[in-house]
């Protein structure tokens, strides 16, 4: 399925007794998502460059990267990913996570496990076999023990390049 044929829908997944809803977003969604932005990257580097930077990463390859938001049932945004599709030698296509930023505003990792299982909802809709969470996706020491912690539950395995996924 085409991310831009899905887009104008939020979907919807039930995660713990929480309904969760995402959508692929186009630049003009981008703005309203600037105080995420700030809270998920302390350092502030990430929010100097918004939304110019997500608008850039969206232009460069069209239909091969994209940005999908995640939110609660309060509809605050928890979440984010960048990802571009790949496809192999072999024609297998993978997504691949370039960014991944959460914020935890209940329980400990709830809205990384919310995130988690969407990326792979994503993935299987956009027709991948296969995931990867890169390394440095999770720029923050927390996040990325948090990542650890997290990742094999929701079935990932982790090497020096991420974590994999099969779908």
């Amino acid at each position: 399925m085409i991310p831009s044929m899905i887009s104008d829908t939020p979907l919807s997944m039930p995660m713990d007794g929480i309904p969760w809803m995402w959508r692929w977003l186009e630049p003009s969604d981008l703005q309203p998502l600037l105080p995420f932005v700030m809270a998920a990257d302390p350092s502030g580097v990430e929010a100097l460059n918004w939304p110019n930077d997500a608008v850039g990463w969206l232009n460069e390859q069209p239909r091969r990267r994209g940005l999908v938001g995640v939110q609660c049932l309060a509809g605050l945004t928890l979440a984010l990913f960048f990802y571009a599709l790949a496809d192999d030698a072999r024609g297998t296509r993978r997504l691949i996570v370039e960014r991944l930023r959460w914020l935890e505003l209940g329980r400990p990792h709830r809205s990384l496990d919310a995130a988690l299982t969407i990326l792979v909802d994503s993935a299987r809709r956009l027709d991948c076999s296969a995931l990867l969470i890169k390394t440095q996706a999770a720029t923050e020491r927390t996040a990325r023990d948090a990542l650890v912690a997290r990742a094999e539950s929701a079935g990932f395995a982790r090497d020096a390049t991420g974590w994999h996924q099969r779908l």
